[in-house]
């Protein structure tokens, strides 16, 4: 950091209540950030990759009070996908450890909006001492296995799985009959346990896929998760979960019953999206909301926290997800 910048976050540090430092890597906003305000007694930093400069407008950047750049790699992007804890952004360390020697770790919030993210910026908040959820907090929310069997116990209805570790030396034929026998029909999807935006991902559409499937992971030491097909309407809830416990939503959003994001994603199509007010909602999806609760109650995310539930509606205008 040059001195000018040294000389304006001490500023910050002494005058404000919390300074939020936004790191983005690879995608730049959705929106032009048209709702958002800043409290009076918050500074906000971003660090961004130079590489989306381009892409930020200037009413994005009006809500910043310095933004630094840094030259990112993206040469081991596609692996990032399929594993999202290897995420290396060695940039954004630097800046870190450099940053809590001029501000106090205890006013800093680190933040992200990029999944791949997660874990690089949850370590440094653990390592640095800066307030906030960590690995250790976050891991089990990402680890898909640990969703899969966690809602098992606690009897959330969930799409058929089984788990598939490339590192186990079974035959292919083995492997094969017992997923087979497992998940019962077809088509079905498989994802890397850790990974992220369907990176990995595929779907399988009968056997002799799948013995094509998993004879091709006879060198990989990746664990899947394998899930059946599942008819119904594909939605997303997201909610703002409150420091002092309130589960606030946000917004319900939902596919067109004709689209799936598998699809979409597939053929390079965009996502058309379905959102919906509270009225829509409760008709639409009635009785949602205790069936949310329910996912977050079991789940206990870290609080405050955006926090999303993707799920099924199994049949239209029905309590059955």
């Amino acid at each position: 950091m040059d001195q000018e910048t040294i000389e304006l976050l001490k500023t910050l540090d002494a005058s404000k209540r919390v300074i939020v430092v936004l790191f983005k890597w690879r995608y730049p906003f959705f929106t032009n950030l048209e709702a958002m305000k800043k409290p009076q007694d918050a500074a906000l930093i971003g660090y961004f990759a130079r590489q989306i400069q381009s892409k930020l407008t200037n009413e994005q950047l009006a809500h910043f009070d310095k933004v630094l750049w840094f030259d990112a790699d993206y040469g081991d992007f596609a692996r990032v996908y399929v594993n999202s804890d290897e995420t290396k952004v060695p940039q954004i360390e630097e800046f870190v450890k450099e940053l809590v020697e001029v501000v106090s770790p205890t006013k800093l919030h680190l933040l992200e909006t990029e999944e791949f993210m997660i874990h690089p910026v949850a370590a440094l908040r653990q390592k640095y001492g800066v307030p906030g959820p960590t690995n250790a907090d976050l891991t089990r929310l990402r680890d898909k296995q640990w969703l899969k069997e966690h809602a098992a116990t606690h009897s959330l209805p969930s799409a058929k799985f089984i788990v598939f570790d490339g590192s186990q030396k079974n035959s292919a034929v083995t492997s094969a009959e017992k997923i087979e026998a497992t998940i019962g029909s077809y088509p079905m999807f498989t994802k890397p346990i850790h990974g992220v935006g369907g990176g990995g991902g595929g779907r399988i559409d009968g056997r002799a896929q799948l013995d094509e499937w998993v004879t091709a992971r006879g060198n990989d030491v990746q664990t899947y998760l394998i899930e059946e097909y599942v008819e119904g309407r594909e939605f997303w809830a997201v909610f703002a979960l409150l420091q002092s416990g309130e589960r606030r939503l946000l917004y319900l959003i939902h596919l067109p019953a004709d689209q799936s994001m598998h699809a979409s994603l597939s053929a390079g199509r965009p996502i058309a999206y379905i959102g919906l007010n509270v009225k829509d909602v409760k008709f639409e999806f009635p009785g949602i909301r205790n069936f949310l609760d329910d996912v977050i109650t079991a789940f206990d995310p870290p609080h405050p926290h955006i926090f999303c539930i993707q799920g099924f509606q199994t049949k239209p205008a029905a309590h059955e997800y």
